[in-house]
């Protein structure tokens, strides 16, 4: 039964997914709300893949899927999207909180944490510069969403170099992914909207969705076999 449910919804994920490419192209640049109306559904159908499969669930990881669907329909639905941008960065925030427990335990975070946000606010203030213009009032959400990306990719980043499993790799190549289809898709909002390079962005978007799922889900499990060797542990002595 379980198998059968993750296959549906991975099929139903692959399916809305290829859909929305194609609205992406058939539909009109002007229709902006219509062409954008399935975004979201992908994301809802990892969410509950991500429910369904992970053996504990974390409810801050739950968060950042929601917010990210919430900042998807007010960005893209509803048209508005300094709101939404900054609903993306207090997503990432909740990404800190689901991955951050790992990185703190180092003795050294604290300088790690100051190296490696300095190197990410370098690489956005160079996209800032010479990707972003007539940013209008999207200014500092903007600069808000750079710097909780900058945060989130340290703390993704200690996380894997102090634990290179294959959870942790997820995560990092998820959030590299992220970066890439955030960048371009400031080319096609805020200069010239181009179908190519939404369909290139979008379909980056949504692999880096699927990466996030699978690592949450590696994620939790690992975390309730280490629970339950402890328990076991203790049981025993």
């Amino acid at each position: 039964m379980k198998a059968k449910a993750n296959i549906i919804l991975m099929t139903l994920f692959i399916s809305t997914s290829l859909m929305y490419l194609y609205m992406l192209y058939s539909v009109e640049v002007d229709n902006e709300v219509f062409r954008n109306s399935l975004k979201p559904v992908p994301l809802l159908l990892l969410l509950l893949l991500y429910v369904y499969q992970s053996k504990k669930v974390n409810p801050s990881t739950v968060v950042v899927f929601v917010l990210t669907i919430l900042a998807d329909i007010i960005t893209n639905t509803l048209q508005m999207f300094p709101i939404g941008i900054v609903i993306y960065g207090v997503a990432h925030l909740f990404l800190v909180e689901v991955v951050g427990n790992n990185v703190y335990k180092r003795k050294t975070y604290k300088k790690e944490i100051v190296k490696y946000f300095s190197l990410g606010a370098i690489l956005f203030a160079v996209i800032f510069t010479y990707v972003l213009s007539n940013m209008g009032s999207s200014y500092f959400p903007i600069i808000f969403y750079g710097l909780t990306m900058s945060l989130a990719f340290s703390i993704l980043l200690i996380n894997y170099l102090g634990n290179m499993r294959t959870a942790n790799a997820l995560l990092l190549a998820a959030f590299g992914l992220r970066v890439v289809s955030d960048s371009i898709y400031a080319i096609t909002i805020f200069n010239e909207s181009n179908i190519t390079f939404d369909v290139i962005s979008l379909s980056i978007y949504l692999t880096a969705s699927y990466l996030f799922c699978r690592g949450f889900i590696l994620i939790d499990e690992s975390k309730s076999d280490t629970e339950e060797s402890e328990y076991e542990n203790h049981f025993l002595h």
